[in-house]
């Protein structure tokens, strides 16, 4: 399960190189921000405001498509494949 999660971390939050991206974690941040704000409107007032969850949940969509991005980049460049 350890190795699952390592996995998971590596995939999705690391650059190629073994660093964390900024954009990973802003990403992942906002998803996470989004699912807690959801809770608790829903436990507190029974009710949210749709409109600032699809924002964090816009937000972190956005990242993790400029994430894959980079990610086909580096992995162009490493391959040595000129754009």
């Amino acid at each position: 399960m350890i190795k699952v999660i390592r996995k998971l971390i590596d995939d999705t939050l690391k650059t190629p190189k073994g660093k964390f991206s900024r954009t990973s974690l802003t990403m992942f941040t906002c998803l996470i921000t989004a699912l807690v704000y959801l809770a608790y409107e829903t436990i507190k007032n029974n009710t949210f405001h749709i409109e600032a969850f699809f924002f964090l949940l816009s937000v972190a969509v956005g990242l993790k498509g400029i994430d894959v991005i980079d990610k086909h980049k580096s992995k162009a460049i490493d391959n040595g494949e000129a754009n």
